[in-house]
């Protein structure tokens, strides 16, 4: 389906450094951006595996909370908003951040569901004003969920490679 994408990958660090290395190392992962992440997690590096994300968080041991994630990304809003319709009508939400979905810092749209292996998914889409307010309602803002932000830590965008397209 040309529709439905991975746009990154999440996975624990134990020791920052040591991923990065051993991901740009083994295979060539170009850096994207080292930043302090987002309040509720640790540090973090996004490289770069052709034209996906690697997103490594750091933290002191595995946690299958909400580090441990995939996303997939939705480029139409008609199928992003069904996905949530869906989604709702089922009882997937994961609300452990303190919402189900979020608008990031790049105007992106990230949606937390559990698979039912309990894994988190995370579904993302390119763009907040795009979007049907009647049929998702509302939307928090991440940084105003978690504030203060560290400086730099909105700096991740979900769809790097569309942004580049349209440039």
């Amino acid at each position: 389906m040309d529709e439905v994408e991975f746009t990154h990958v999440s996975v624990i660090a134990i020791d920052l450094q040591e991923s990065i290395n051993w991901y740009v190392e083994l295979f060539g992962a170009d850096m994207i951006v080292e930043v302090p992440s987002p309040k509720f997690i640790g540090p973090a590096a996004w490289l770069k595996l052709g034209h996906l994300g690697l997103h490594l968080a750091q933290a002191d041991a595995p946690s299958p909370t909400t580090v441990n994630h995939f996303g997939i990304g939705i480029l139409r809003p008609e199928l992003f908003q069904s996905i949530y319709c869906s989604a709702e009508e089922r009882g997937l939400f994961d609300e452990r951040l303190g919402s189900h979905i979020f608008e990031i810092p790049s105007g992106e749209v990230q949606m937390y569901l559990l698979d039912p292996g309990n894994n988190l998914v995370e579904v993302d889409f390119p763009d907040v004003k795009l979007l049907d307010r009647g049929v998702i309602k509302h939307i928090p803002k991440l940084a105003d969920t978690f504030s203060p932000q560290p400086d730099r830590a909105g700096e991740g965008v979900l769809f790097r490679w569309l942004r580049q397209d349209r440039a």
